[in-house]
């Protein structure tokens, strides 16, 4: 697949392709947070927000509860109304 080895950026630009065309692609958004999860050296933020973006455009789907799992994973609350934040800085 493109998301192995060196094709990581071939694979992120297919993605963006996508994306353009259908913004509202929840599995699209999920593929390429796993892309950025994965990369080498991990781009967490990038895939933080791709995260987010899948559970936006396709809440009542699989890939949102992949994505929430996946936030929780890496340390950020599951997202709710408005943008979700590190569970460090959600408790007061």
């Amino acid at each position: 697949a493109l998301a192995e080895g060196d094709k990581r950026k071939d694979a992120e630009l297919q993605f963006q392709k996508v994306l353009a065309a259908q913004p509202e692609n929840a599995q699209a958004h999920y593929d390429l947070a796993e892309l950025y999860r994965h990369w080498v050296p991990p781009r967490i933020e990038d895939a933080v927000a791709e995260y987010r973006l899948t559970i936006q455009t396709g809440p009542d789907t699989l890939v949102a509860e992949l994505a929430a799992k996946a936030l929780q994973e890496l340390g950020y609350a599951t997202p709710g109304p408005g943008t979700p934040t590190p569970f460090a800085e959600a408790t007061p």
